[in-house]
């Protein structure tokens, strides 16, 4: 008898992305849409030159068989009817800014004919506890104020309010999810501003951060997104069993450090094993752990795959683990 095995796993997505003067706002945007995404965090983001996919990463978005491949890039009629001849993918969709004369972080925010699962699908589940404690409610990270959520907070951890509606949590959800929010001083000085955060605050960032090294249930949105979640595992040994630090600010530090975590083994995905950090805030990059010299030297945008297997019918390489 024929048997078939079926599983539930998240939709992938493909960026495809340039660098030009406002590729800051266009990565803030593909991070903040792909935290709130159930799996959304191993979305693969897909460097292009002159309209072209950069050669390393072909083999791949190959591999990564991805459902949706969305380009902020003008791809030529021929790339197009490469791709889908080579990739297959169900729908490549090209970014519309609806005439939005600003180009923040707001206006590249992908826009999708579906709608993915959010990240929260997964608190019913989570809040339930462990062997070692008892039920209680997911603690996301969350920002609120004038100014945008600090950097280092949004691309790590991915903020509540950046990702997700309704804003703030509803009260009704406070059995399976709850915030613990950075908010401005401003907010707690003057009541007229609504709408007002729910659930515990501060108002230092420092706090936070103490916060986050003393609380080990206190979690983000990137860490959410990627809880229970299926997905390729690329086995590069070069990125794997090991704390992987990034210090920098450019377009290649961000792409580098989000694609990074798609190397990780899979047991890994709901720990804090890969940061990004400003160079400016550390006088030397000999005092950052894990900045060895035999750390891997991305060329010229992240490491080339060497093998990924033949596919399985889930669409997993051989020797891999979901």
């Amino acid at each position: 008898m024929t048997k078939a095995f079926v599983r539930p796993r998240p939709i992938r997505i493909a960026f495809l992305v340039e660098e030009h003067e406002h590729w800051r706002e266009m990565l803030q945007g593909i991070f903040a849409n792909c935290y709130g995404r159930w799996g959304g965090r191993f979305s693969l983001i897909i460097p292009c030159e002159n309209g072209e996919i950069r050669p390393a990463y072909l083999p791949w978005l190959e591999a990564y068989d991805a459902d949706l491949i969305y380009s902020y890039v003008d791809l030529s009629d021929a790339t197009i009817e490469r791709l889908h001849e080579r990739l297959y993918p169900s729908s490549l969709v090209r970014h519309n800014f609806f005439n939005r004369a600003g180009r923040d972080a707001h206006a590249f925010r992908p826009e999708f004919s579906l709608g993915p699962m959010s990240s929260l699908s997964v608190t019913l589940v989570a809040s339930r506890g462990t062997m070692f404690s008892g039920p209680r409610p997911v603690t996301l990270v969350d920002s609120y104020g004038r100014a945008a959520a600090p950097r280092f907070l949004q691309e790590n951890f991915g903020c509540y309010r950046d990702s997700l509606n309704p804003w703030p949590v509803p009260a009704n959800w406070s059995e399976y999810v709850r915030t613990f929010a950075l908010v401005d001083q401003e907010v707690v000085d003057n009541p007229c501003i609504v709408p007002r955060p729910h659930g515990e605050y501060v108002t230092d960032y420092k706090a936070v951060l103490d916060r986050l090294g003393e609380q080990r249930e206190l979690a983000g949105l990137a860490q959410l997104s990627a809880w229970m979640c299926p997905r390729l595992q690329m086995n590069d040994p070069r990125w794997t069993n090991r704390v992987n630090i990034f210090v920098g600010d450019s377009f290649v530090d961000r792409v580098t450090f989000w694609n990074a975590r798609s190397h990780l083994d899979v047991y890994l995905d709901g720990g804090l094993v890969t940061l990004k950090m400003v160079e400016g805030r550390y006088r030397s990059r000999r005092n950052v752990p894990g900045n060895h010299k035999d750390r891997p030297k991305p060329d010229p945008c992240f490491p080339q795959p060497k093998q990924f297997g033949n596919h399985d019918p889930v669409g997993q390489p051989h020797g891999g683990r979901a």
